[in-house]
């Protein structure tokens, strides 16, 4: 055989080998060129010829592929997907148009509808990357995150240099809070990307979820250096800003993002942020709306309007819970003048809050969110209920919290614990001893850099334990407590009492109950000092830096009765200590 021949052979197997792999395109041309090449008497002719006729009877030509994608570039997804179905539906074995319409489902929603046409993608190419990665963003928006990342992980199996594929799987490792993980995804797509300023942008995500925001910033002055208009990277500025507690940095981060991109969503979110920090309520409440309120948010707004401040007497509002049950209960100190404003309140909050929230609005309908999970059960609801119009609890003050001063307590406060836990929270705490009793929280329960740095030590605590001959301490904290109360105990001699059989997680009831039977809190900025504000504790929050929930009055919390803020700076210790001495004269004044 002639070296051309063998020429030919060889370029015949790799038009096999590209066909086996679903690369349809690419096999085509190349048939085209042999073809072109090789005389109509040539003994490889029929086999490619017989290929090239396979190919035209399996893939979606050229022409029609281009018309396919200048309805998807021109945003007329509704067309683009009955084109696509049209085509294959003479085409069924061309899993690119699958890909396709999942992908066209994804961007509209869909996302469960986007996954019969990823499998079927898979079914018939199996070692092709795209369908796997974009089931696993369809997966991830569905909420399954170790669905996506087995997804994710066998896109980079087939295509381990590609960066969208190592993008996507550091994506769903952020969701899954594995940051390290994550970082090593994203800074092997900056390897193999250098040019893309997202790459860089996604490394300094990694880097501020690790705490590290210096090394953030840096690699952000890199993003926008290569493109001065990258919206995404003034955006993770100001959030490497925002959590460095540099409020006015920050802003003026987002304020670059939105003049490039002015709706963009999540720059308005951040921007909200320093806006309530500084004050500044009017102004934040719009951009604090951006914020993305999920599937039950569009399925509310199908059914009933947006409460848009219209007067609630004749009305039946249903406010819907989001965010975590710290934040949840922080909004809903503004619950009680709803409650006496409407004609009927509906909430739906986490299942945990069911019992005190129905106890404190017991002419209310209140709904816990795991029972009420499902399309059909908030449907029900907003026909039962008669439901007028729904608002979000963090954008149920918006009407009535315009400036500082309207932040305020209800004058018949908030939450109370029932009669039986708080007579079970009392006995217990007089079994302990007759000396006064501080309830402590020192942390949060997500553990990462970056929310390590707002939370002690158990050790840094030691100021405080210098009371131990003049009070109790009484656990707050929820989670894995037993080796920091023993360390405590080890290092300074204290013991921190736990109330016997009380699951601090899962049980609200009773920490509103020790909450309201001791004489004070000192907590930090998480669930628990929210559940001491709510029933009215004297509470004291170490707290560092700032926070953007002091609206304008730090370091008061104006929506509750009796919170302060104590600012840690740089030193935890001396912060304590500054507690200590405030507790001290609270109690022994």
């Amino acid at each position: 055989m002639s070296s051309k021949s063998l020429s030919v052979a060889e370029a015949m197997k790799h038009a096999e080998q590209l066909l086996q792999l679903g690369n349809a395109a690419i096999s085509r041309q190349l048939f085209v060129k042999i073809l072109e090449a090789l005389p109509n008497n040539h003994g490889l002719r029929p086999k490619a010829e017989a290929l090239l006729a396979e190919l035209d009877l399996k893939y979606v030509g050229d022409a029609e592929k281009l018309k396919l994608q200048k309805l998807y570039e021109s945003g007329a997804f509704d067309k683009a997907l009955a084109e696509g179905k049209r085509l294959i539906g003479l085409y069924p074995k061309d899993w690119t148009i699958l890909d396709f319409l999942g992908g066209l489902n994804v961007l509209k929603g869909k996302f469960a509808d986007s996954i019969p046409y990823f499998d079927a993608a898979i079914d018939l190419c199996p070692k092709q990357p795209s369908p796997y990665s974009n089931k696993a963003n369809a997966l991830e928006n569905l909420g399954d995150l170790k669905g996506a990342l087995a997804c994710s992980e066998q896109a980079v199996s087939l295509m381990p240099d590609h960066p969208k594929a190592m993008t996507n799987k550091g994506n769903i490792l952020m969701k899954l809070a594995a940051y390290e993980k994550a970082l090593d995804c994203f800074q092997s797509a900056l390897a193999q990307s250098p040019e893309n300023p997202i790459t860089f942008v996604n490394v300094a995500r990694a880097w501020n979820k690790l705490g590290q925001f210096d090394q953030a910033l840096a690699l952000l002055d890199r993003a926008v250096a290569i493109d001065p208009m990258c919206a995404e990277a003034f955006n993770v500025k100001g959030n490497s800003l925002l959590f460095s507690d540099q409020f006015d940095e920050a802003a003026a981060q987002y304020d670059s993002a939105l003049k490039i991109r002015p709706e963009f969503d999540i720059a308005k979110v951040g921007k909200s942020l320093t806006q309530f920090w500084k004050g500044d309520l009017r102004a934040a409440w719009p951009n604090h709306d951006a914020r993305d309120l999920g599937q039950l948010a569009t399925l509310l707004n199908k059914r009933v309007h947006r409460w848009q401040g219209e007067p609630l007497c004749d009305k039946t509002l249903f406010v819907a819970r989001e965010q975590g049950i710290g934040d949840e209960v922080m909004w809903g100190h503004f619950l009680p003048f709803l409650y006496d404003a409407t004609k009927h309140l509906v909430v739906l909050v986490d299942d945990r809050l069911v019992s005190s929230y129905q106890r404190r609005f017991p002419n209310a309908s209140v709904l816990g969110a795991g029972s009420f999970a499902s399309e059909s059960k908030i449907e029900e609801a907003i026909v039962n209920k008669q439901v007028d119009c729904w608002t979000a609890i963090g954008s149920a003050p918006q009407f009535d919290w315009q400036s500082p001063e309207q932040v305020v307590p209800h004058s018949n406060g908030f939450l109370f614990p029932s009669n039986s836990h708080s007579q079970a929270a009392r006995s217990w705490l007089n079994t302990v001893s007759s000396k006064p009793k501080i309830a402590i929280a020192w942390r949060s329960g997500i553990k990462s850099p970056q929310r390590d740095r707002n939370y002690a030590d158990i050790e840094q605590l030691a100021p405080m334990f210098t009371l131990a001959d003049k009070v109790d301490f009484i656990n707050l904290q929820y989670g894995e407590v037993e080796r920091e109360i023993a360390r405590a105990h080890a290092n300074f001699g204290v013991t921190i009492h736990q109330m016997p059989g009380v699951d601090m997680m899962n049980d609200i009831e009773a920490n509103l109950a020790l909450c309201d039977a001791v004489d004070c809190v000192v907590t930090v900025a998480s669930a628990p000092g929210q559940f001491a504000l709510s029933v009215g504790a004297k509470t004291f929050f170490a707290v560092y830096g700032s926070v953007w929930w002091t609206f304008g009055r730090f370091p008061n919390v104006p929506f509750a009765q009796n919170g302060v803020i104590v600012p840690a700076g740089n030193n935890w210790r001396d912060t304590y200590a500054r507690i200590c001495d405030d507790v001290a004269a609270y109690l022994f004044r």
